[in-house]
């Protein structure tokens, strides 16, 4: 959560259908890696995942990737109310 000039912390769930919408592109940070595929941080706060099905075969995420990498990803779904973000590496094209 960010800081608001010192007063209580905002989540940044209150404002995120407002800042991102489904077919954006945005850059996310691997945070944890499972064997159905990984989660990425976009912001604080805001963490998505990203399935299998959303990856190019040929990218193998227990061998490809590792905490802390950056990756082009596209925002597929938004469940603001279930704090749910689905991501895509595959759909960025150009991969």
């Amino acid at each position: 959560m960010s800081e608001n000039n010192g007063q209580q912390p905002v989540d940044p769930w209150t404002t995120f259908e407002r800042r991102y919408k489904p077919g954006q592109l945005v850059t996310g940070t691997v945070t944890r890696i499972a064997p159905f595929g990984f989660f990425a941080r976009i912001e604080d706060g805001l963490e998505g995942l990203v399935r299998l099905s959303e990856l190019p075969s040929w990218l193998n995420p227990l061998q490809n990737l590792r905490a802390g990498q950056q990756l082009p990803l596209r925002i597929l779904s938004v469940d603001a109310e279930r704090r749910h973000i689905e991501l895509s590496f595959k759909q960025v094209g150009g991969i």
